[in-house]
């Protein structure tokens, strides 16, 4: 498969193996942020699974912003490769706080475009009946979709430029009519990856339950789940 190039360029650089090590514990830290506000706001909910955590309020608060700046971090940090791969330059970049001011530039395009996305997904509900074939249709039109958005903001990371065309919704179909074979075959790539991550949770979970010490059983869950959210980052990454 093609994207086990994208792979290799990802690993392969000097500097991968401590890019990569620097990633996974920024994805240790949003993970244990994430699972303890979760555990402490939702009770037994998502006790359950993570075990519950009582915090006070301030410790909360600082959770939240914690999994918060993380969360943007990587949402920058991804389009910060995309811009580099348009430069040829396909290695991991490095983690620096570029990855903020990359969201802020990408701020707006990604707004704009949830807001088309919340709106025709939600139009689908207005204009046709639930039970009418036509609705089911619809929506499986604005899924498959979905994929090419990935290629506009493309058109916008390379170099940052706000154009026209770039918050135009007829873009997509224009973008869809010269990469449809292209992204078809990418996806179908991806998805297929996808099946590692999918089958380690579900054995790190699965096997987690026969775990009789409660401290240990939560580090296995936790760290599974930090292992699959890296492994989904670094696909996304060589997806884009």
């Amino acid at each position: 498969m093609n994207v086990f190039k994208y792979f290799a360029n990802l690993y392969g650089s000097k500097d991968a193996l401590f890019n990569h090590i620097t990633l996974f514990s920024l994805v240790g830290l949003m993970m244990i942020s994430i699972s303890c506000y979760l555990s402490s706001v939702f009770g037994n909910i998502y006790g359950s699974f993570f075990d519950f955590v009582s915090m006070k309020p301030l410790e909360l608060y600082l959770l939240f912003i914690l999994a918060v700046m993380l969360f943007i971090f990587f949402v920058g940090y991804h389009y910060s490769t995309m811009n580099r791969m348009h430069h040829c330059e396909g290695s991991l970049p490095e983690l620096s706080l570029v990855s903020y001011y990359v969201f802020i530039k990408m701020l707006p395009v990604l707004l704009v475009w949830k807001v088309y996305e919340f709106a025709f997904f939600g139009a689908g509900f207005v204009i046709f009946a639930i039970d009418s074939p036509v609705f089911y249709i619809y929506y499986s039109v604005l899924v498959c979709l979905l994929p090419f958005l990935s290629l506009i903001y493309a058109i916008y990371v390379k170099d940052f430029k706000f154009r026209a065309e770039i918050i135009n919704p007829v873009t997509v179909f224009r973008v869809l009519n010269r990469s449809l074979g292209a992204v078809i075959s990418l996806c179908l790539q991806i998805l297929i990856l996808l099946v590692i991550p999918c089958v380690l949770g579900y054995l790190l979970l699965k096997d987690s339950t026969n775990i009789a010490n409660p401290v240990l059983q939560s580090g296995v869950k936790l760290g599974g789940a930090c292992l699959i959210t890296y492994l989904f980052i670094v696909i996304k990454l060589a997806y884009n």
